[in-house]
């Protein structure tokens, strides 16, 4: 009966899924005055999760967007202007990681987009509207 307990427990914390984030400041009952940003995740398998190809949200501007109990979201609201987003693709055992940047416009939804080769990922964000894409990749640094 133990194990029948903590093996629906885990089940069921297997299922949450991570609720979206939301920049401080940020009035989500007024449409105009904020970005959406989320990303291009499957969401096929419920219980298998790892058989997904996901990309989540890690950081908005270096503020890590980790909660214990349901992970990274998959979407954010955020204040209009320049952002840097870091984003984690996962896939069975396989995982990496990309920073974008973007100049965010107040009402625009956006996606980041991924294209997964044998051994790397693409990462890009579009408009989600338009399609076209925007933004641009986080300059890399210098090794010392």
């Amino acid at each position: 009966m133990k194990y029948l307990t903590i093996m629906i427990a885990a089940y069921l914390l297997v299922g949450c899924s991570a609720s979206p984030y939301r920049a401080a400041g940020v009035d989500t009952n007024n449409p105009g005055s904020f970005v959406v940003v989320e990303t291009d995740s499957d969401h096929d398998h419920k219980v298998l999760r790892g058989l997904n190809e996901t990309v989540q949200i890690s950081r908005v501007d270096g503020e890590n967007l980790y909660n214990f109990f349901t992970g990274f979201p998959d979407k954010a609201f955020i204040s209009p202007g320049s952002h840097r987003i870091e984003v984690e693709f996962s896939y069975m055992n396989t995982y990496a990681t990309g920073c974008l940047l973007i100049d965010a416009v107040a009402g625009e939804e956006y996606i980041v987009r991924k294209l997964s080769g044998l051994y790397s990922v693409k990462f890009w964000m579009e408009n989600k509207r338009s399609g076209q894409p925007v933004g641009g990749n986080c300059p890399s640094k210098p090794k010392p």
